[in-house]
């Protein structure tokens, strides 16, 4: 995916995210976030420009980027960064794990995120569900 990195604008702003794969409309799929690659260029840019994904099952497949301008990720800050968004928007849930980007069958991203409740003494963790933060562009 590093080779296909140039079809990303202003690729000195970003860096490739973690890969992570999953079930997208039927197919097994590498998704992997544009991510921002410092303070400063988070401040100039405000949102990520989308994220790639290739298929996990044909060894052939080149990856596609997919323009969609995010403006809540792991790599933004303040009231930007996702996992702050999540715990403001919802403080009464226990968040356990990373946030982790899921695309739904339309392409839309989501980060997603496991709640629930410490079992004893924090040894280990009942998850209940998950909690998901919508991605758009504020003016």
């Amino acid at each position: 995916m590093k080779k296909a990195f140039g079809q990303v604008p202003n690729t000195s702003y970003y860096e490739l995210g973690h890969l992570q794969i999953q079930k997208v409309d039927g197919e097994f799929v590498y998704i992997a976030p544009v991510e921002f690659s410092g303070f400063f260029k988070w401040w100039n840019a405000k949102t990520t420009p989308g994220y790639f994904t290739m298929s996990a099952t044909d060894s052939a497949d080149n990856p596609k980027f997919v323009k969609t301008e995010m403006s809540y990720t792991p790599s933004s800050f303040f009231g930007k960064q996702v996992e702050r968004h999540m715990r403001m928007a919802k403080p009464e849930l226990i968040f356990y794990g990373d946030v982790q980007l899921e695309i739904d069958d339309e392409g839309k991203p989501h980060y997603i995120r496991s709640y629930g409740n410490f079992i004893t003494a924090r040894n280990g963790f009942d998850v209940q569900g998950s909690s998901w933060s919508i991605q758009h562009r504020e003016n």
